[in-house]
């Protein structure tokens, strides 16, 4: 995909809709902070390593979202979540000159490179904090497969408020 200066990219927009038609299958996905299966989980992989690939090229972020529970395959601040027609990542090429994005999936990975006429001459550092750590809410929910007195309790997952600064360092 080349992006001339001033393009967005839209994710949304470079991959579609994923349906299993386009053979797209189940894999977990997190709606209402609960985990399911559903067609295409497992895509937002590919949108929060194209955002930290953004990040990384000083691009311009004109939209992204978090998860609404925490990722292990990005540090904290650095996901971002996709769902087609409702959210979507993002990012303005803010560069003088053309960028060719280039993906290639091997085995498990997916690596994501931009490609232009010039060397950058700086490195970007990004620096996350955590801001503000939150408990997960306390829900109460009758199960009557349970015994009467019976009790399941399923931990929650905590929440993060978290900031993400880009340093640039030449």
């Amino acid at each position: 995909l080349i992006l001339l200066p001033g393009d967005v990219f839209s994710f949304n927009q470079a991959v579609g809709e994923r349906t299993r038609d386009k053979g797209y299958q189940e894999a977990p996905v997190f709606i209402d902070n609960q985990t399911v299966s559903d067609i295409g989980g497992g895509v937002c992989q590919v949108s929060s390593t194209l955002y930290n690939l953004a990040l990384l090229m000083n691009l311009e972020i004109i939209e992204r979202t978090n998860h609404s529970l925490p990722v292990s395959y990005v540090p904290l601040g650095r996901d971002a979540t996709v769902n087609y027609n409702n959210i979507d990542l993002k990012f303005k090429n803010n560069t003088d000159s053309s960028l060719l994005l280039v993906t290639e999936v091997v085995d498990d990975t997916i690596t994501a490179k931009f490609f232009g006429r010039e060397k950058l001459t700086f490195t970007i550092k990004l620096i996350s904090e955590t801001i503000k750590t939150i408990p997960p809410p306390i829900t109460v929910k009758e199960d009557k497969n349970l015994a009467k007195g019976e009790v399941k309790i399923n931990p929650g997952s905590p929440g993060y408020v978290v900031k993400l600064d880009r340093k640039s360092v030449v």
